[in-house]
């Protein structure tokens, strides 16, 4: 009985309020990552990488490679 007492039955009404939420409104526009995302064009991260991706499509696939790089230079710009 001590397991099924801690389960509380989730509330389904929440489930319908969807919220989206633009990246520009969340970021400010004088913010140092959008000037280097208009400066820097990271499409050469692909032709970096190609070698260390299989070529099959067996498997999960693999997190895009500049997405990547953006979220560890991000972490490491406002750190």
């Amino acid at each position: 009985m001590g397991v099924f007492s801690l389960y509380h039955k989730k509330n389904r009404e929440l489930q319908s309020q969807i919220q989206f939420i633009a990246l520009e409104d969340l970021v400010p526009q004088d913010h140092i990552l959008w000037a280097i995302d208009r400066t820097i064009d990271f499409n050469f991260i692909y032709d970096e990488v190609k070698d260390l991706y299989s070529a099959y499509d067996a498997g999960r696939p693999g997190i895009d490679p500049v997405s990547l790089f953006k979220i560890v230079f991000n972490v490491y710009c406002t750190n």
